[in-house]
């Protein structure tokens, strides 16, 4: 992968996130005012797709992540977004509750800022989640079988749970697509911070960037 092509893939995935919509070279090179015509991007666009980091619907020309895609996003980060004076309230404003009711008023709150399921577990095995309505709200869950797929894992949240805890390493981390616990069309970022293990779980489609900052920055201030 080259240079512009290492930066086109970073476009399709911020673009994808944003609108949901596969994405097409006309829209990359008005969108960012790349100074190369339609014809080469699409051809590095090709590149990629042969190269597994793209795919594209059959019903569209243009072209969305695949998990190796947004595995190689994330791994190439070279930094994390700032986080918005708001943000940065809304996660103190939480942290000043009971030592008890933290837990449940952070998920509350990251479930709010992320619009993802928030999971959270104790070292007592204590599990709680919540923001549920965020996941079937994105357009990945519209189809029937995909909301089944989901129901059937929160069904066995505690299973799924430990098996996401055995990749766990105190650091911030994201687990995309068949890396984590929750099905292939599915990521989690996730850290932990003893005694509770906070967990985002969406649609691969999500904003790493931003969560993993939200993660980083709670381990930060706890």
């Amino acid at each position: 992968m080259n240079t512009r092509q290492e930066q086109l893939l970073k476009y399709v995935i911020d673009t994808h996130v944003e609108t949901g919509e596969p994405v097409g070279s006309t829209r990359l090179v008005a969108g960012y005012r790349l100074d190369v015509s339609p014809a080469t991007v699409r051809h590095d666009l090709l590149v990629l797709e042969a190269e597994g980091y793209l795919t594209h619907p059959h019903t569209s020309a243009g072209r969305v992540p695949t998990a190796a895609g947004y595995r190689y996003y994330v791994n190439h980060l070279q930094f994390l977004p700032e986080l918005s004076r708001e943000e940065h309230t809304s996660l103190r404003r939480a942290l000043a509750h009971e030592e008890e009711q933290k837990p449940k008023e952070l998920a509350k709150t990251l479930a709010n800022l992320t619009h993802q399921i928030v999971i959270v577990a104790t070292d007592g095995d204590t599990l709680y989640y919540t923001g549920i309505k965020n996941l079937f709200a994105q357009p990945e869950f519209a189809e029937t079988e995909h909301i089944r797929a989901m129901s059937e894992f929160l069904d066995n949240l505690d299973a799924c749970f430990n098996q996401l805890s055995d990749q766990m390493n105190g650091e911030v981390r994201a687990h995309i697509g068949s890396e984590g616990a929750f099905g292939e069309n599915c990521s989690t970022i996730s850290v932990r911070i003893a005694p509770v293990t906070y967990v985002l779980l969406g649609p691969m489609r999500m904003r790493y960037d931003h969560h993993m900052a939200l993660l980083k920055e709670l381990q930060k201030i706890f």
